[in-house]
């Protein structure tokens, strides 16, 4: 039975009717979590009345570990309630919202957009048991350029304050033409207000400057393109297709978010590590088993102390 009905109903996933975890942490730890059934052994006559235990022994049940986790019960109210209104105001089909300590990887909350009640899962339709913060990628954009910004600031080929030159919000790459957002044009500005404008003519030349490997080992880097490893089941990788694949337009489009595919949670990470000071962590679930503290993975250092630094001050 679940408590708090819907709350984090898509994290915490739900069981059937044989008491097997079929979702979410239910399904990730149904081996820790489940327990044994235990077993008496009984004669019985022929009409299946019971009329003595046997000196075969039975089995004691088995309680099963004890599962605590990160998210913060008060956190994933707020987050599932400002996303369901997020969701009504834009008319959206779904949604979802993550919130993560980027020191540790913790979750403190994983929202998801439709959601459903655990304890009446059947009701619902199966999309609604969907954790769309991992299970869902879409292609990103503007924030991707955080990822290229980061990158180009670390290669040492740019610094905040120098000047990019936006062409008055068009450039041509090949035989196709790149434009910024419907309105905006901009001409020599510096390259915090590139970002900080969303500039994606500005981005793209400071793509080209960084080249094609070297975005895409960034971009690798921040761990696009693979799993987070996240302890809950169904996690999507996303696209990020090797640099052979690339067409002559892919190191610009790729530069603001285009021709990659993302999930929230990779997001989540990619921010993180802008926000702790240059480090990869991975995203987790687990708190404690039986009362005993999980261990938690090493973060992987990914870019400079400065440049995360730097990257603050920008988003700032």
């Amino acid at each position: 039975y679940y408590p708090n009905g819907s709350l984090a109903a898509n994290v915490l996933g739900y069981v059937g009717l044989d008491g097997h975890g079929l979702g979410g942490l239910e399904y990730e730890y149904e081996g820790r979590i489940h327990g044994r059934d235990g077993e008496m052994r009984v004669a019985r006559d022929a009409r299946q009345g019971q009329y003595a235990l046997m000196s075969i022994p039975g089995r004691e049940a088995q309680q099963g570990s004890s599962l605590g986790i990160t998210l913060d019960r008060d956190i994933e109210f707020v987050a599932e309630r400002e996303l369901a209104r997020a969701v009504a105001e834009t008319g959206a089909r779904s949604g979802s919202a993550v919130v993560l300590d980027p020191w540790t990887g913790a979750v403190r909350a994983m929202a998801s957009m439709p959601t459903f009640d655990p304890n009446r899962f059947n009701d619902f339709p199966s999309s609604s048991w969907r954790d769309r913060a991992i299970a869902d990628s879409f292609e990103p954009g503007s924030v991707f350029k955080v990822i290229t910004g980061a990158a180009a600031i670390d290669a040492g080929i740019i610094a905040p304050e120098d000047p990019v030159d936006c062409g008055q919000g068009v450039i041509q790459v090949g035989n196709y033409f790149i434009h910024d957002a419907e309105h905006e044009s901009f001409g020599v500005i510096p390259f915090s207000q590139v970002i900080a404008k969303s500039s994606n003519v500005g981005m793209v030349r400071v793509g080209l400057k960084l080249g094609p490997e070297r975005l895409y080992s960034a971009v690798r880097s921040f761990g696009i393109g693979e799993t987070t490893e996240i302890d809950l089941p169904g996690e999507n990788p996303g696209i990020f297709r090797s640099v052979s694949e690339w067409s002559g337009l892919s190191n610009a489009e790729i530069s603001f978010g285009q021709e990659v595919s993302v999930t929230p949670i990779q997001l989540a990470v990619t921010l993180a590590a802008i926000a702790n000071g240059g480090d990869r962590v991975r995203p987790h679930m687990l708190a404690s088993l039986d009362g005993v503290p999980a261990p938690v993975s090493p973060a992987t250092r990914i870019l400079a102390r400065s440049t995360a630094a730097e990257m603050n001050e920008v988003l700032k």
